[in-house]
Formats: C-alpha cells, structure tokens, sequence
C-alpha cells in the first residue's frame, strides 16, 4: 500500500513528504522491521510520538502522528492515531474478499479461535488461513491482524475483546465478518457491563453487524440465547447445543487422552478426539466446529484439526503425575 492510498481513507488526513509504499504497519518500536509504517499512539502513560526517531532507526520509512516531527521521513498527518489506525485497518480488509469468522464471548475466545485456526489449517494451509495471535484482539490489536491479510488467505478468523459498551460495535465493522460466533455471555468487566445480560448484547453486537446473508453461531444451551437470536433477525442461525435443541447437537465423553466430541450436523455425524480436559473445552470444540460448517469446511478437515490442536501454552495441557494422577 502507498502513503497516498492510506491518506485517502483517513479523514481530513495529510501527507507530508513524497510518496512511497510499506509493507507492514507498526505502534511499537520493539517489533519495527523495514519498510513499516509506524503509528505513533498516546496513552495515558505514553506518547509514541516522543520514539518516533526510534522506530525510524529500526527501519519504518514513514510516520503516522498528530502534529508534524522535525524527523525527515513522510509523514501523515491526523486528528487522532488510534482512530485513524482503526480506519486504515478497515481499509485494508476491504481490499480482500475472503470469509472471515469473528468470535467473541466471555470466556473461550481465544480456544475457539485457534481451534478453528487448526480446522483452517487441515483446508487451506499455512499460508492460506490468519488468525489472531496472542491477545490482539482490541483497538490496537485488531488493525494489527487485519494488516496480516494476503492475498495467499482464503478464510481468516478474528477474537474480538472488549472491556467496555460499544468495543465489539467498533471492532465488528472493522472485521466485517460474515460469521459470528459468540460462545458465551458471563459475569465479566460488571464493573463496565452491569449485568450478563449486557454482556451479552454487547458480544452480539457482532451479529448486528453482519450482512443480511451472514452466520450467527451461538450455543442454544445458553440462558442468553434468545437475546442473540433476536438480534440475527432473518439472519442465518448456526447453533449448537447439548442439551437443548439446536442445528448442531452435542454431546461428549471424557476419555484418558483428553475428550470424544460426538456431532449430528446438517452435513452427517462426527466423532473428534480433542486432547484437552473439561466439558468447558467440549463447548469450545463444539463452537469452533459449528463455526467451520457454517463455513462450508469438510467434516474430514474439521475432525483432523480438532485432533490435531494443540492449547495455547499454559493454558488446559493435561499432564500426569508421577503417581499417576492426572491433572
């Protein structure tokens, strides 16, 4: 992308300096590599504008700010960084017409995520699936993921996190997803949120922004579903449940190695082996794997991904103790 073309799409934005292209966008001078475009955000207890000259010795070859540095490299020039790192993303995502899947939901969000990474992986490959990393899943963190895509993806899959009302509204139309999986609403940020029930119009704002032809993806089991479901309104619903009703039953046992995940689908049965712990993890399994056939995944890739995936470090390993007692 060229400095010109990222202008553009920014309101009331100005270019200083000549024109040239970058390759990857950066906030943080400890992860600039060449030919970045550095965002220089504030916080409450930083200025990146005061490391400017950093990320330009670590190779960025143009800045975004708010005021003008007497640094000589192009410059664009905004009202707000974080605002307009968010703009950019969103620009950039429009360049790609692939199906992206964004999850949200109290807890869960980062297995579901990377379950369903490892199910994409069995379909297109390494280089054909994004995922987010980490805890990018925010402001910041999102518009750093959405300037992953290549034209190599076919599919990408976004966390989306919030802390406070409005953030999965902001993130969602930045994704623009066409399935949105909510995995559940819980008492989390009730500091922020007041009740679960918040919570759980919050995550749906993800199903709010979904196109009319979109996937709304959620458990039936939960006492929020109903509120999810009338927010899909004549959009497509996807669910999942083990206990109640749904598109896609359920139902599991644990087993030495980890969980057998049992599936009746629209497309035929499925058993998976997931080597991981606690009906908590079957719910992921369950959520990941809806969300890949509303996808139109294979449920051969589905099965081989949910074997094949491996937690987040630290996070749901079984081990076994000396005495033999597993944890």
């Amino acid at each position: 992308m060229r400095l010109s073309e990222l202008t553009a799409l920014l309101q009331g934005a100005t270019l200083f300096g000549a024109d040239c292209s970058f390759n990857q966008v950066s906030t943080d001078t400890r992860s600039v590599a060449d030919h970045a475009l550095f965002f220089a955000l504030r916080g409450e207890r930083f200025d990146a504008h005061d490391f400017a000259d950093q990320a330009i010795e670590q190779g960025a070859v143009a800045l975004v700010v708010e005021k003008k540095l007497p640094i000589d490299v192009p410059q664009i020039i905004v009202k707000d960084t974080r605002a307009a790192l968010g703009a950019a993303a969103a620009g950039w995502r429009s360049r790609f017409k692939i199906p992206i899947i964004s999850v949200t939901g109290s807890n869960g969000k980062t297995t579901v995520t990377q379950m369903l990474a490892a199910i994409l992986l069995e379909e297109a490959g390494e280089d054909g699936r994004l995922a987010t990393r980490g805890n990018l899943n925010n402001e910041i963190g999102l518009p750093l993921t959405l300037f992953r895509l290549r034209e190599s993806h076919r599919y990408a899959v976004l966390e989306l996190g919030m802390n406070h009302p409005g953030e999965i509204a902001i993130l969602a139309q930045r994704a623009k997803a066409q399935i949105a999986v909510v995995n559940n609403a819980q008492r989390e940020h009730q500091e922020f949120m007041g009740s679960v029930e918040a919570t759980a119009h919050e995550n749906g704002a993800s199903i709010t922004a979904l196109p009319h032809n979109g996937v709304a993806v959620f458990p039936a089991d939960d006492s929020c579903a109903p509120i999810w479901r009338q927010l899909a309104g004549q959009r497509t619903i996807m669910d999942f449940g083990f206990h109640h009703p749904a598109a896609v039953k359920a139902a599991f046992k644990r087993m030495p190695e980890g969980l057998e995940l049992r599936l009746k689908t629209p497309k035929g049965r499925l058993t998976c082996e997931v080597h991981l712990a606690g009906e908590h993890n079957a719910h992921n399994a369950a959520a990941a794997a809806t969300a890949a056939i509303a996808l139109g995944v294979p449920l051969e890739a589905i099965q081989k991904g949910l074997r094949n995936f491996q937690p987040v470090s630290g996070r749901g390993v079984m081990r076994t103790s000396i005495l033999g007692a597993t944890v």
